[in-house]
């Protein structure tokens, strides 16, 4: 009937409404995971750290609001308040369920992201194509799956990824608020601030720093109020933890700048010129990538994020033309803020805050939505490079590992040590050649690893060391004795690399079994009690 009840009725959701998103999930999903269909036992750096924090946070039943207490870095390493609810949420499933965590936690998550993308795009736009194609730039923007990269987002377990995500959220909720103020924003927003807080503490930084830049372009207190609402919400629930987690990162923080400063970090030549041109020079291609596409922050956002620099253009052109003036837009503000941060820290004094490019992946939703309009003829384009680009990533991150035997290595090690009785301290030169927190998981035996100790236990070491992650090997009968060292394992390829001097086998160690390049010693060292690994 005419102007009835029946014609108020919601129309039914139709098929192909839902067909399409879900079909973006899977494609994001397949894309992300392919590397490890492919190479099921490869992974980032970090995972058996992350996987040894799993079983701490399991020791105290899920509970990722309480700090981490272990002596399995060969020293106290009291009230360590590491963020873990991601790792918390991997306590959900059996133990043996984790190598599909490791490979496909990451993908799923962002396949689930999609559909929040997609969502939100269509409403804001209210146009199916809008929501499609940027919703595709971001499945095959090399920025959110680069398995070359300083510490790869999807090809292993990570919080990485999720607390990008849940901080896009948060900014989400934040824009949202501004469109339609509403208390469910705040509460969003809150949610999601705690989340980044309790799961990533780089994403931490981000948020901070971005907060607080975000205030000066806007000319507005109202990002603080967000921040401190979220963090009431974290101090709620987490109490102690967000506490300690802070006092360590800014003494970690404090640490990694006076190391930096000295030239002693990995990280300490990023963006440096030199070593580009003496890698042409050499014509190697493999150092080449790499300095580029891992230590090269500028090279990196240009090749891997070509939708942040469009944004930074637009936003620049709006200013330049009076569209745009101070103060400026949520969105423009947000741009300029994630930019800010990005060449603070890309900057020589600044490179201990981390990997400058990894801030912009923490304003991708105001990139997505200020760019649409500009975008969208260009879209094709833009996922066309991402398509490319992914290609040649996959193809050369394959290339790598069939020639690296670092895992096949890893394996041996695992394997002598597994063979020696008692719990053992175990010091690498350099750290994490044997695969770092792998023998702790594998092994029953302790890892000399002073980054995580206290800060005067850390300080006496670091006059043990050389340029991180390299130790004095001159002093090693120094470090014996002091940290009750029962096993050496030495790289003798990477001394020879770093300080130009072929490696003398040391007289006062027993050889135990040498495994390409590398050496694994027994020390006379007497063995402690035979106790059971916190």
């Amino acid at each position: 009937m005419p102007g009835g009840a029946e014609d108020e009725r919601p129309e039914p959701v139709k098929p192909m409404t839902l067909f399409l998103p879900f079909s973006l999930a899977l494609v994001c999903f397949f894309h992300r995971a392919l590397f490890r269909i492919l190479f099921p036992r490869i992974h980032g750096f970090d995972v058996h750290s992350h996987r040894f924090f799993i079983e701490c946070t399991r020791l105290l039943k899920g509970r990722f609001y309480l700090p981490i207490n272990t002596t399995r870095y060969a020293r106290p390493v009291p009230d360590f308040a590491y963020p873990k609810f991601y790792h918390a949420m991997a306590t959900v499933f059996p133990r043996r369920s984790f190598h599909l965590l490791d490979r496909f936690m990451g993908p799923v998550l962002d396949g689930l992201f999609t559909l929040v993308l997609y969502w939100t795009l269509l409403r804001v736009s209210g146009d199916t194509r809008t929501a499609l194609w940027m919703t595709l730039i971001f499945i095959f923007t090399p920025a959110f799956s680069a398995l070359i990269s300083l510490g790869p987002r999807m090809s292993s377990f990570t919080p990485r990824g999720f607390s990008e995500i849940v901080c896009n959220l948060y900014w989400l909720a934040y824009l949202g608020y501004l469109e339609v103020p509403h208390v469910g924003w705040i509460g969003l927003a809150a949610l999601c601030g705690a989340m980044t807080i309790w799961s990533s503490k780089f994403s931490l930084q981000a948020l901070v720093f971005i907060t607080f830049a975000l205030c000066i372009f806007t000319l507005s207190v109202l990002p603080l109020f967000f921040l401190g609402v979220s963090f009431v919400l974290a101090l709620l629930i987490a109490r102690k933890m967000v506490w300690l987690s802070l006092r360590q990162q800014v003494d970690h923080l404090k640490w990694y700048c006076i190391q930096n400063m000295k030239g002693l970090m990995t990280i300490s030549d990023r963006n440096a010129i030199r070593p580009i041109c003496a890698a042409l020079r050499a014509k190697d291609l493999r150092k080449l990538v790499n300095l580029l596409l891992v230590h090269n922050s500028y090279f990196i956002a240009v090749v891997r994020f070509p939708l942040a620099l469009i944004g930074l253009y637009l936003v620049i052109h709006r200013m330049y033309t009076g569209v745009s003036g101070i103060p400026l837009g949520a969105s423009e503000g947000l741009i300029l803020a994630g930019f800010a941060i990005f060449l603070l820290s890309s900057l020589k004094w600044f490179l201990f805050i981390g990997e400058a490019e990894r801030y912009l992946n923490h304003i991708l939703i105001a990139l997505l939505l200020y760019t649409a309009d500009f975008v969208l003829p260009y879209a094709g384009w833009l996922c066309a490079w991402g398509a490319i680009y992914g290609l040649f990533d996959l193809c050369f991150a394959g290339y790598l590992q069939r020639k690296d035997q670092k895992l096949a290595r890893s394996d041996r090690i695992m394997e002598v040590l597994q063979q020696q009785n008692g719990i053992c301290n175990v010091l690498e030169v350099p750290f994490g050649i044997s695969g770092g927190s792998r023998l702790l998981t594998e092994t029953p035996h302790n890892w000399v690893y002073p980054v995580l100790w206290s800060d005067e236990d850390r300080e006496v070491f670091n006059q043990f060391m050389a340029r991180y992650p390299m130790i004095d090997l001159e002093r090693l009968d120094e470090i014996i004795p002091a940290y009750s060292v029962h096993i050496v394992v030495v790289d003798c390829s990477k001394i020879e690399e770093d300080t130009r001097v072929a490696y003398e086998t040391a007289s006062n160690l027993v050889e135990l079994s040498k495994i390409d390049h590398i050496i694994i010693y027994r020390t006379t060292e007497p063995m402690p009690p035979d106790e059971t690994p916190l």
